[in-house]
């Protein structure tokens, strides 16, 4: 996993890739919703994937993964602009491409600028391990 993922809106039919998107004024990004249901709902997935702990990130009071260092929030006029991974881990990008896939939103590796997909965390059949 790169060292820093990235989760944005997506806007209606575009298929921005993370360096155009980089380019983008605040205001541009898509509102990805209000930021106190946005971190119930990441909680609520964490804990639900049996990957909570005790450690909540200071500033956006999600909980924190083991090995995930921080996870904060970008925001605009009071909405959710883009949520910020440090040492994201492949249960936690896993919960997020899932979840973009069902609101439309992407998920990328700010290092490579390459997109997450919730296909790469697919457990192939015969029980090898998946791209965790």
């Amino acid at each position: 996993m790169g060292t820093t993922a990235v989760v944005i809106g997506a806007k209606p039919g575009s298929d921005d890739s993370l360096v155009a998107v980089q380019g983008w004024e605040a205001c541009d990004y898509p509102s990805m919703g209000e930021p106190d249901q946005i971190r119930l709902e990441l909680n609520e997935r964490i804990a639900t994937a049996g990957i909570a702990t005790q450690w909540f990130d200071e500033s956006s009071s999600v909980c924190l993964p083991d090995g995930v260092e921080a996870i904060s929030f970008s925001l605009h006029a009071g909405l959710l602009r883009s949520i910020w991974i440090t040492r994201p881990t492949g249960e936690l990008l896993e919960i997020l491409c899932q979840w973009a896939r069902v609101v439309g939103w992407r998920v990328y590796n700010a290092d490579s600028e390459t997109e997450y997909t919730a296909e790469d965390f697919t457990q192939p059949k015969g029980g090898d391990e998946g791209v965790h």
